[in-house]
């Protein structure tokens, strides 16, 4: 199974996230939409917010899933993350054990500590002219930060930066094109399907 965790600001239904679910699943894969209902930036200083979601997200997966988020969803991935590790710890019988996560436009700090723990590999797509995030910065205090503008810094072995080639101007709002140009779509459909065979 894929799970795929939207950003902030999302009332639609379905939303963008779906449309690359949607593509995954003419390929074969089996996909789910983890929605968390409309958020926003003010409400991400509410960290008990964010960890109610990673526990919901948590008590989905199972061995072999692999994860894909958008901005803010990869803030509830990362705590997920740290869920996991915890879960496994205490469960050491009944461990789960990821295959994937794609984290693209990642509003999470570039310092980060991303667990890898318990997933085989972390994929971060970043974009160099993804000029929110870099506004995601500039408030104070917040949680949110541009890894997904200049790619993760702290790296290992089961963490690969991608940098997203966009040919859109740099004033351009780039944040979600990966999931609403058809053209970018397809690409890192193509991408994630051959990523999720290796």
């Amino acid at each position: 199974m894929i799970y795929g965790v939207h950003g902030l600001y999302v009332v639609k239904n379905p939303n963008y996230m779906d449309l690359l679910l949607q593509a995954l699943r003419g390929k074969g894969h089996k996909t789910y939409s983890f929605r968390y209902g409309l958020l926003t930036v003010f409400q991400t200083y509410c960290s008990w917010l964010e960890s109610k979601r990673a526990k919901q997200l948590l008590s989905m997966l199972k061995n072999g899933d692999s994860i894909i988020g958008h901005s803010f969803g990869a803030v509830v991935i990362n705590d997920t993350l740290r869920l996991l590790s915890e879960h496994n710890y205490n469960n050491p019988e009944n461990p789960i054990k990821l295959n994937k996560v794609y984290l693209f436009n990642a509003a999470l700090h570039t310092d980060t500590h991303l667990n890898t723990e318990h997933v085989s590999k972390i994929y971060v797509f970043y974009d160099k002219k993804d000029w929110i995030l870099k506004l995601a910065t500039l408030l104070p205090d917040s949680i949110m930060g541009n890894m997904g503008q200049v790619g993760a810094k702290i790296l290992n072995s089961r963490i690969e930066n991608i940098e997203i080639e966009d040919e859109a101007p740099f004033w351009s709002y780039v944040h979600k094109r990966v999931f609403t140009n058809s053209n970018k779509l397809s690409e890192y459909c193509d991408i994630i399907h051959k990523l999720e065979a290796e």
